[in-house]
């Protein structure tokens, strides 16, 4: 049995058809697929002139050599030049907030949360107005959606969304039986393989197989080199300054001077500890920012069983 992860950043999703092998005891493959993107907004003002542009070009190459996009990229970078420099983060954080303690009870009964803990993140109420941005871009339309159903004026419905639950919406599969595999698809990065088991099933016949799940994405604020930066979570926090939300409870912890433990393709320490660090609200901000289109994000799991007779 072979199990493999894929996650395109930048194809459709992908229906069966256009997982294909030209054997059926061979891997499964992905074929290229056409590039989908959707709304989102970008932290140009942050960016080099060339990858601003190609960013503003919808991820084009030929955008570097644009000049109305270079020239709109000059002129958000001179914007950022001409704030004054530090970023306030005094008193944004309150870990005494009456709310955090109904929200808190309910965390420690979700065995997704327990990693949290272990780890040393604690809860509070943050200022999301004035945390650092690690991230240059979001998918607005779909942060919208996130945050539709909360009530703006209560902390605790924010934390349904900010620190969910755990996710019941079922996971798309389709099951080959030529090729015998399992496709688990999902738009959401955090689709992973969770473990793996093995048993009898019935009297003489074992199962093997991978577990498979989707982790927990909580709000997660990190004070790194004592700078406060939002670490996971942002287009719920994009979508909560849409709504005027400023306020929201959250996993907080300290990494000192430690690794963050992020992704590629985020900003530098030069930038979001820099002088003039960008701010969550700062995707708001036409001077700084502006609507791109961003990657959809698809991730897919195969798990394929393939019976092989080696030669001796």
């Amino acid at each position: 049995m072979t199990a493999y992860v894929v996650h395109p950043w930048n194809v459709t999703p992908l229906p069966y058809a256009a997982v294909m092998s030209t054997n059926p005891a061979e891997p499964l493959l992905i074929e290229e697929q056409a590039a989908f993107r959707r709304p989102g907004r970008a932290l140009i003002g942050w960016l080099t002139a060339d990858r601003g542009a190609i960013t503003l070009a919808g991820a084009n190459p030929s955008g570097a050599h644009d000049e109305k996009l270079i020239a709109r990229v000059t002129a958000a970078q001179a914007a950022v030049a001409a704030r004054p420099p530090g970023v306030d983060q005094e008193a944004m954080i309150d870990d005494t907030h009456p709310a955090l303690e109904a929200v808190g009870q309910r965390l420690s009964q979700q065995p997704d949360a327990a990693p949290f803990w272990a780890e040393g993140w604690t809860l509070a109420v943050v200022d999301l107005a004035r945390v650092c941005s690690l991230q240059q871009a979001v998918a607005s339309q779909q942060a919208e959606e996130r945050v539709k159903g909360i009530d703006p004026d209560d902390l605790t419905s924010i934390a349904e969304v900010t620190l969910p639950r755990p996710s019941l919406t079922p996971l798309p599969t389709q099951f080959d039986e030529h090729r015998r595999a399992w496709i688990v698809t999902a738009a959401n990065p955090n689709l992973t393989i969770a473990g793996q088991f093995s048993g009898e099933v019935q009297p003489g016949v074992i199962g093997f197989g991978f577990a498979v799940a989707v982790r927990p994405s909580f709000l997660q604020v990190a004070r790194h080199h004592g700078r406060l930066v939002l670490r996971d979570g942002y287009h719920r926090a994009y979508g909560l300054l849409t709504r005027g939300v400023t306020h929201a409870p959250v996993f907080i912890r300290d990494f000192g001077v430690g690794e963050l433990g992020t992704a590629p393709g985020l900003f530098g320490t030069d930038i979001y500890l820099g002088e003039r660090p960008p701010r969550l609200p700062d995707f708001l901000d036409n001077e700084v920012a502006a609507s791109v289109d961003v990657p959809a994000v698809q991730k897919m799991i195969i798990v394929q069983g393939m019976e092989l007779t080696p030669l001796a």
